[in-house]
């Protein structure tokens, strides 16, 4: 028997290692119960009091997500997801279930230690959740299993079963629509309408008929009745893409739509009921519109309720090899051409590119070079990425973070085959003579002043300038010139 105020610990996982691991991260704080399977688990949980649930998803018998499905109805405790697999799907189901957190293997033993103190530590329990909506149906999929992505797929996993208004925000080609798809697909108004409008593509005379309908002869042209986006979406999801270039007039009335659940026709009196999901999208920053009166703060703010920010393809280039299959894949069964592999440098030359296209760039790329290609293989030379790679630069200059991504990864492959290097001396080196090269050159060979401006010593910067052998004369030239 254990004390009331000792905090108990349940891991469910089929594998033993795991059990040992987490079992040795947590004794010294909590009682930890171990467990193999599902059906193991409920019969401690029958018996006895437990604080929290780490669980894998994988099991023989009862799945580790039907086991969190029967636990939120019957116990309402707080459950950590584990498990090798990071695929999109398996992250939303496992938030959707109300899991309270979902890691991957292998993890870092603080990672479980401060989890388990930050539950066991709250008050209060979560609710059993509402039921979730049935997956017998064909999911569109989000590539990626990036930390970034992962996250991604927890936002959705705990906003999609709700009727919360969501505004995504990200870049041109992170695939905002996507996202938005995959949070119908996951609600509970999934086997109803989803209406994608882009408001770029709209006429902005025409706006105002589009969302709200007309009747016939409410103006020229209209020469039939509309129902209108919102009715044509009523009980499902209305997806507004673009929404910077909505016009402020429609706006207002956009605004009363979601206040008030009513639109009415162009050229009519009568007012019908909607029942309508909005999910927005924009790659502006609508925050610095509203400050400049391009962008009502109101409406702002009443879509703003659950945003999610997409990252760009350069902020999890560890997907690109995986979205970069999936497309050569997808385009290879399209056109009925053979599957090629893709050569190591040429991702070298995929990893080190900015991509300020993101994945659409990345699509495109991928049809192309499979189109143009004359070889068994996919080379360097079949991804070409932009005829003029300065402009490029220039265009989208780059962050320390990728200058040194691109200075590492071509070393990063011949390293690991050899399971050891240099990489550290190598990537630090480079920058620290860069560093002294720039200030001295500012500083015209002055090694006083140098010194000063990197806050080291004298004889630091003399041992530095013998040791990347820079050449002082060349600097004290050029102030002697000035």
């Amino acid at each position: 028997m254990t004390g009331d105020s000792e905090k108990i610990v349940l891991v469910v996982d089929d594998e033993k290692n795991i059990q040992i691991v987490l079992q040795h991260a947590l004794n010294n704080d909590f009682c930890v119960y171990l467990a193999s399977c599902a059906s193991e688990a409920f019969e401690i949980l029958e018996r006895q009091r437990v604080d929290m649930i780490f669980m894998d998803i994988t099991m023989p018998g009862m799945s580790g997500l039907e086991a969190l499905e029967r636990i939120n109805e019957l116990y309402q405790l707080p459950v950590v997801i584990m498990t090798a697999h990071t695929g999109m799907q398996s992250v939303i189901d496992a938030m959707k279930l109300s899991a309270y957190e979902f890691i991957t293997k292998p993890f870092e033993i603080s990672q479980i230690r401060e989890l388990a103190t930050r539950i066991t530590s709250q008050q209060t329990r979560s609710k059993t959740p509402d039921k979730p909506v049935s997956d017998q149906m064909s999911f569109e999929k989000i590539i990626g299993s990036s930390m970034a992505m992962r996250e991604v797929f927890k936002l959705i996993g705990k906003v999609a079963p709700t009727k919360v208004t969501v505004l995504i925000e990200g870049e041109s080609g992170t695939g905002k629509e996507l996202v938005a798809r995959v949070i119908h697909q996951n609600s509970l108004c999934a086997d109803k309408p989803f209406v994608p409008v882009n408001l770029a593509a709209i006429p902005r005379e025409l706006m105002e008929s589009e969302f709200f309908g007309h009747e016939r002869g409410a103006f020229t042209g209209a020469t039939d009745q509309r129902k209108g986006l919102f009715r044509e979406a009523q009980g499902g999801t209305l997806f507004l893409d673009e929404l910077a270039h909505m016009p402020l007039d429609l706006q207002s009335k956009l605004l009363r739509v979601l206040q008030e659940g009513e639109v009415s026709p162009v050229g009519s009196s009568r007012i019908y009921h909607v029942d309508t999901r909005i999910v927005a999208a924009t790659n502006r920053n609508l925050l610095e519109m509203v400050r400049k009166n391009q962008f009502r703060e109101d409406l702002y703010y009443r879509l703003n309720v659950f945003s999610l920010r997409l990252p760009p393809l350069r902020e999890r280039m560890e997907d690109l090899e995986e979205i970069l299959e999936f497309f050569l894949y997808r385009y290879s069964q399209e056109y009925r051409l053979p599957q090629k592999p893709v050569l190591p440098e040429a991702m070298v030359k995929l990893r080190t590119y900015d991509w300020p296209g993101n994945v659409r760039e990345l699509e495109n790329i991928a049809r192309r070079g499979l189109l143009l290609s004359n070889t068994p293989y996919l080379t360097a030379e079949d991804f070409p990425l932009g005829s003029d790679d300065e402009a490029s630069a220039r265009q989208y200059p780059q962050t320390l973070h990728q200058i040194i991504r691109s200075h590492a990864l071509p070393h990063l492959q011949a390293m690991m085959e050899n399971g050891a290097g240099n990489l550290h001396q190598l990537i630090i080196g480079s920058a620290e003579k860069s560093l002294y090269e720039i200030v001295i050159e500012y500083t015209r060979g002055n090694q006083v002043s140098t010194a000063n401006i990197l806050g080291v010593n004298r004889n630091t910067v003399r041992k530095k300038v013998q040791e990347y052998n820079i050449d002082l004369s060349l600097y004290r030239k050029r102030r002697e010139q000035d």
